[in-house]
């Protein structure tokens, strides 16, 4: 049990630092939205950045599209070579920027 204290406080603070850096890319995506520029984000389809308030915001605007790849049709593999699926959630400020990218496994092959 005493070695598990060090590592749950080592995962809260890691967990606290991407947080923080998770807040810090929605400020920056919303600075370019409210600016004209653009942005692009990617993270897994099921990361928690996803559901965060500052993302949330991000999300709603209604310049910004999403899409979902699924890695393995990029070529993604494990060290042996077997694909990886890997689904990843791209948010950006205009559809130009991901498309091409909007592409789920086309069941051709194992994960």
């Amino acid at each position: 049990m005493q070695r598990l204290v060090p590592l749950l406080e080592r995962h809260r603070v890691q967990l606290r630092k991407g947080i923080r850096l998770a807040n810090l890319a929605a400020k920056v995506a919303q600075y370019q939205l409210q600016r004209g520029r653009h942005f692009i984000a990617e993270n897994p389809l099921s990361s928690d950045l996803w559901r965060l308030p500052s993302w949330q915001k991000v999300l709603r605007d209604h310049r910004v599209c999403t899409g979902t790849l699924d890695q393995c049709m990029f070529g993604l593999a494990d060290p042996c070579g077997n694909p990886m699926k890997k689904p990843t959630k791209l948010a950006a400020s205009e559809q130009t920027l991901i498309e091409g990218l909007d592409k789920r496994c086309d069941r051709s092959h194992e994960h």
